[in-house]
Formats: C-alpha cells, structure tokens, sequence
C-alpha cells in the first residue's frame, strides 16, 4: 500500500490527493447483508480532514469506526484474513477428528 500511495503522491502531488485504506471482510454468500451491515468499519487515514469526510460518509451506518493510519489499517486486514484462517483449519482439524468415531461437540 505504502508503494502505491507514494506513487500517487509523486503523480499528484501530496496536497491534492490523500489515501484511504477500508479493508472489507465480507462473507461468501452474505457479502451485500455485511456491507449494509457490518459491526465495524475501518478507516485507515493518515489526514485528519480526510478521515472526518469518510465517517461522515458512513455515518448513516451504525457500527463501530475504527480510526487508525493508513499501514495500520493495512495490518489489521492481514491480521484479520490470519486469525479467520486459522479458525477454519483449526476447526476442520477438529472435524477430521469426528471420522475416528469422536464426538466434535463434546471436544470443544
């Protein structure tokens, strides 16, 4: 992200043009349900004025706003993708476990 932001910096000129970073975390199959209605949104912008023109923009969603800069929004999207990641490998470890005559419930 930082590569492409500095490009467009170069090209434009860092006065005119700012970067905003919203990772999305939609489901397959409920993708337009969790745009309409997410628990949260995050908001990565390195400009205060920038930041505010984006809440108001999503101000008519009612959901957490997490503010942060623009790598660290960048961050909590890997993060984010990770831990999900991990809860489905983890989970389908467990449900192997089930065709060895165990019961998954009881495991966890």
């Amino acid at each position: 992200m930082r590569y492409h932001q500095e490009r467009i910096y170069s090209i434009k000129g860092q006065n005119k043009t700012d970067v905003v970073y919203m990772p999305e975390n939609l489901r397959l199959g409920k993708a337009i349900e969790i745009f309409m209605h997410p628990d949260r949104i995050v908001i990565g912008a390195d400009n205060t004025v920038t930041m505010e023109k984006i809440k108001d923009l999503f101000s008519p969603i009612q959901c957490d706003k997490l503010e942060m800069s623009v790598r660290s929004a960048e961050m909590t999207k890997h993060a984010l993708n990770s831990y999900l990641a991990t809860c489905i490998s983890f989970i389908s470890e467990i449900r192997i476990t089930a065709n060895w005559g165990m019961q998954m419930p009881l495991m966890l």
